[in-house]
């Protein structure tokens, strides 16, 4: 029985040293190169009835008044809501 473990240990070492020959002695994989990419030209079809009334016509939003005659605020109730504002100042700014 001891003969027959030997003789196992011995054909297993052999597979591995065969195997790791193998691998190193096939070196670093050759990078593949891509064929290079060539599209076919853009073949632009005449500009239509659209291509010729795009410049001539005017957006709706391009004569609206203006809708706020107040000046732009951030916060319109900014004295009303905060009674403690003129009292705390803040270290940090």
């Amino acid at each position: 029985m001891d003969k027959k473990i030997l003789i196992i240990l011995i054909v297993i070492g052999v597979l591995v040293i065969g195997v790791l020959l193998f691998v190193f002695s096939q070196g670093k994989p050759q990078p593949i190169e891509p064929p290079p990419l060539v599209l076919p030209p853009i073949e632009r079809e005449p500009a239509g009835f659209g291509g010729e009334v795009y410049g001539q016509v005017q957006g709706p939003a391009e004569q609206l008044p203006e809708t706020n005659p107040f000046e732009a605020q951030t916060n319109p109730f900014e004295q009303e809501t905060n009674p403690l504002r003129s009292t705390y100042t803040n270290p940090f700014e």
